[in-house]
């Protein structure tokens, strides 16, 4: 342990108090000691005393001056890629480039839908003749569809049930496909036919009832029953179907009234 230690903190002490004892005798004798102080006196020789502890720190001093810019420190490495920013404005459009190299055809498309009619054009210029072409073969013969027919009955007839109704007259025969003799008629052409027949009455006659044949198959029926009226008439059309071979006919009972004047009447003709 340090023996000197209550010495020098006795002087410590003392020193100051001897300093301001000296500062007042000064003053007390009338002496300025700020501005009429006399030449320094030589100094003394240093104090063999220990040094006193470390005073407290001071005040900061004021900044000095920027110093100079210091030498270029190597580069850094690279920092990690920061999140995405916000999407900014459209960039004003940058000039055409260069037009690249043809691509490879796409394949073909679905046709589109057709367009509406243009409008029609004039009139194109009549073009020359072109040369007479070779003759051709004979071709055969077209075959001309044609059956037809009107009869008439000039004269009244009683008929037993089931009897053909017979005409005396032929206004019509096309084809020829009538017969006279039986009073029927045959198809010659298949196809759609049609036929009417119109009957007629007075006080004289009785009753008629005519039935339209079709090889034997009643297709329909005209009727006229007794009443006080001195003339009557019934008419029907039908429209058949016929093959090659299937005839046609009237048959019925009763008396149906004929004259000049040609009130019954029966006819048909191929539609098509």
């Amino acid at each position: 342990m340090n023996t000197h230690l209550p010495a020098i903190t006795s002087l410590i002490l003392i020193v100051p108090s001897l300093l301001l004892g000296v500062a007042l005798q000064t003053n007390q004798s009338g002496t300025c000691n700020s501005c009429c102080q006399g030449p320094a006196g030589i100094p003394g020789l240093p104090g063999n005393g220990i040094p006193g502890l470390p005073g407290n720190n001071g005040s900061p001093g004021n900044n000095g001056l920027p110093g100079r810019d210091g030498l270029k420190g190597d580069r850094g490495d690279a920092g990690s890629v920061g999140p995405a920013g916000e999407r900014g404005f459209p960039g004003p459009q940058g000039p055409s480039g260069e037009m690249g190299e043809p691509g490879p055809s796409g394949p073909r498309g679905l046709p589109g839908k057709v367009g509406p009619n243009g409008m029609r054009g004039s009139p194109g210029l009549a073009g020359q003749p072109g040369p007479t072409g070779e003759k051709g073969s004979k071709g055969e013969a077209l075959e001309v569809r044609q059956s037809a027919f009107t009869v008439v009955k000039t004269s009244s007839q009683t008929l037993s049930s089931g009897q053909v109704l017979t005409f005396d007259t032929v206004e019509t025969n096309i084809g020829n496909h009538y017969d006279p003799s039986t009073h029927m008629f045959t198809c010659q052409f298949q196809g759609t036919y049609v036929f009417t027949y119109t009957i007629a009455s007075n006080q004289q006659t009785h009753n008629p009832w005519i039935e339209l044949m079709k090889d034997g198959r009643k297709i329909t029926t005209a009727h006229i029953r007794d009443s006080a009226f001195d003339f009557q008439q019934s008419s029907i059309t039908v429209v058949l179907q016929l093959a090659n071979g299937n005839r046609v006919w009237l048959r019925g009972s009763g008396t149906v009234f004929g004259r000049t004047d040609k009130y019954t009447t029966f006819a048909g003709f191929l539609l098509y």
